[in-house]
């Protein structure tokens, strides 16, 4: 499939005309091969991921963090970034990023997230540039519930929160990635903030403030972005095209149990 056929339906998705102003979402590299076979949906570039696109001989990866994100001064082979640019081009394989559009997309990250909170339907939260939905559980469940069916759903091995386990809840804000700078927004429309990349002080003003907050990690939030990216890719290029979704667990950390 031509490789515009492609970015038309990743524009449908998750339009690039939504993206926040400071965000660099799109074609990161443009390849010389327009005819696209195969594509690889991951969270992020690293030189592991590169090497998981060669050996499924992708033509493209699509991601959600951009690789490119501020302007380059320069490529350095001897800089992570500029390794792996330059491993791109060599390899011949193009690279799309789809980052704050697919955040604030209609089934994007965020409604994705609601909906294993078993949350179907949403609305946008006011002043928050698409990127706070507020919903309703079916039904009420305490802190430490909602902790474990998150950290379930998400096959997480932990999560911070913040509140009383034991207080019932009903009605969620959520953010996906760092959503800490809506606490004072949420407090006023939700029992609780499940969002990640919480701050100190974002924890403690949502602590005085008495609204629960569920911090799930930056990466905990957003690595749904491949299995949802790749189902809906599937369903917009049909057997067209092969997609993938990365089997790396790019999760920066290691944890200690």
């Amino acid at each position: 499939m031509n490789i515009s056929e492609i970015k038309k339906a990743l524009n449908i998705i998750a339009p690039l005309d939504s993206q926040a102003p400071w965000d660099n979402s799109g074609m990161q590299i443009c390849g010389s091969n327009e005819n696209i076979k195969r594509i690889l949906v991951a969270l992020e570039i690293s030189g592991e991921l590169i090497d998981e696109a060669v050996e499924n001989r992708a033509d493209l990866i699509v991601t959600h963090h951009p690789l490119i994100f501020e302007p380059l001064k320069s490529i350095s082979c001897f800089d992570p970034a500029g390794k792996n640019i330059a491993r791109l081009i060599k390899a011949d394989i193009s690279v799309y990023s789809s980052h704050t559009p697919f955040d604030t997309a209609k089934g994007g990250n965020t409604d994705y997230l609601m909906k294993l909170m078993g949350i179907r339907s949403n609305k946008i939260a006011a002043g928050s540039d698409g990127f706070l939905r507020l919903g309703k559980l079916p039904e009420a469940m305490s802190l430490a519930e909602l902790s474990y069916k998150l950290a379930k759903e998400l096959k997480l091995d932990g999560l911070r929160f913040v509140g009383d386990p034991e207080r019932m809840l009903r009605t969620v804000a959520c953010c996906t990635g760092a959503g800490g700078d809506f606490a004072k927004q949420a407090k006023d429309i939700a029992d609780v903030l499940v969002t990640g990349d919480l701050k100190h002080h974002e924890a403690q003003y949502a602590s005085e403030a008495g609204l629960a907050v569920i911090d799930a990690g930056h990466w905990g939030t957003e690595q749904i972005f491949v299995p949802n990216m790749s189902a809906q890719l599937k369903r917009k290029l049909g057997d067209k095209v092969k997609v993938t979704g990365s089997k790396l667990n790019q999760d920066p950390f290691n944890y200690m149990e």
